[in-house]
């Protein structure tokens, strides 16, 4: 049997990060559209979460610890101001992957192959948690789903004749009532 290989372009940028390997180094973390990101391993946007819950990334070193520069030098760090924490530094990679890929396409196929849910998918339950207990909150949980949704796919929520509009409905407008 012959061998095929097939090559596919993804771009991608690299943002400054910090990994604790022992010691901690500032190094470049590749960031691609299609939601992978290089962290001295390729993971995904669950796996990036469990490397910043382990502390494999990390947004701060304590003081007195060393912070190591590939090719420039080894500085102990005294007096640090840290831009990020973990969750603003996760919410900072998914703000880079969609500027990247605006639609956030394909990234959706990535987490369905690995047992997730997808993004309509958690906008689904969120909605139906919603219909079962009616509360602000619910709504707000529900909003914040279904932003999460690409545009695109969106007017797939719904049935399709009304299509993703009781979604609408609820979240913007939640003084208006449906008719059955």
């Amino acid at each position: 049997m012959q061998k095929m290989y097939r090559n596919k372009r993804v771009e991608g940028t690299r943002i400054p990060g910090i990994i604790h390997n022992g010691s901690y180094f500032l190094t470049p973390i590749d960031v691609y559209e299609d939601g992978m990101v290089n962290c001295w391993d390729l993971v995904d946007l669950a796996g990036l979460i469990g490397k910043l819950e382990s502390g494999w990334i990390v947004t701060d070193i304590p003081e007195g610890e060393h912070l190591s520069i590939f090719h420039l030098g080894y500085f102990k760090v005294t007096d640090a101001h840290w831009q990020f924490d973990a969750q603003a530094y996760y919410e900072y990679i998914v703000k880079v992957i969609k500027q990247l890929n605006p639609d956030f396409s394909n990234i959706d196929m990535h987490i369905k192959l690995q047992g997730g849910k997808t993004a309509s998918e958690k906008c689904e339950d969120a909605y139906h948690a919603y219909l079962i207990y009616p509360s602000d909150y619910t709504r707000e949980r529900l909003k914040e789903a279904y932003e999460q949704v690409p545009e695109h796919l969106r007017m797939y929520l719904g049935d399709m004749d009304n299509r993703d509009t009781d979604y609408i409905r609820i979240i913007y407008h939640p003084d208006e009532k449906r008719e059955v």
